[in-house]
């Protein structure tokens, strides 16, 4: 379950090995993996997907399931730079494919320095309803419980304990020795799908610091509990 910029691209290629089917990016409309899997043969998929899309898939006894998060202030920035980058005018025709309303808000981040929040306010929205805020929680997180932070936390990780491995992302590289131990042999892990921009906001100032800091409430909670959870149980 690959949670936008969580070292997930990374980590699809450290698998690509001996399956008889690879998917990626199974949450695109053109990827049928669940048609694609009812077959014989083993199968590895990846994909942006929501817990609900794939917890049969989860609870299944012969699936390894697994999922990564990241230090929020670290999600978000590189959330928004990575929409950003796609507002860079090199980039028109891969823009083209992007829905008009993602790709205008591309092209406004683009304009507008991170650290100058007033204009990043007027581009993404409020913090509470947009598409940077909370991410890792609210994909995990029942959906009933999102208005909750508490309720959305504590539904966050119960589930993950579904999983068969978690980890932080700094974490992955002892982890990985783990994963390589349980399903390997796993390719190196290389950085990949980077945002190649260098803007980055200034948090040693208090309302930068306080604006980002709303996009990551439920996160922050969620994180700090995860990655104590995963480094005791991998005993990282």
């Amino acid at each position: 379950m690959h949670i936008p910029k969580t070292a997930g691209s990374s980590l699809a290629d450290a698998f690509c090995f001996t399956f008889d089917h690879f998917i990626r990016d199974g949450h695109l409309p053109q990827n049928n993996w669940r048609q694609v899997i009812q077959g014989p043969g083993s199968f590895f998929v990846s994909g942006h997907f929501r817990y609900e899309q794939v917890a049969d898939m989860i609870d299944r006894p012969d699936v390894y399931c697994l999922t990564v998060l990241r230090d929020p202030v670290e999600h978000v920035v590189s959330h928004m730079r990575w929409v950003k980058a796609y507002g860079d005018p090199a980039r028109a025709e891969e823009r083209a494919r992007l829905s008009p309303a993602f790709a205008d808000m591309a092209i406004r981040l683009w304009q507008t320095p991170l650290s100058d929040v007033d204009a990043v306010r007027q581009v993404v929205g409020s913090p509470s309803e947009h598409m940077f805020s909370s991410v890792q929680t609210k994909l995990l997180a029942a959906p009933e419980t999102h208005q909750d932070r508490a309720a959305a936390v504590a539904s966050a990780l119960a589930r993950l304990e579904r999983f068969n491995f978690f980890c932080a992302v700094e974490d992955l590289g002892p982890a990985m020795e783990v994963l390589d131990a349980e399903v390997g042999p796993l390719e190196p892990l290389k950085t990949t799908n980077t945002a190649l921009i260098d803007d980055a906001p200034d948090f040693g100032s208090a309302p930068v610091a306080a604006f980002y800091g709303d996009f990551i409430t439920y996160d922050l909670e969620l994180y700090a509990a995860a990655k104590a959870r995963s480094r005791e149980r991998f005993g990282l």
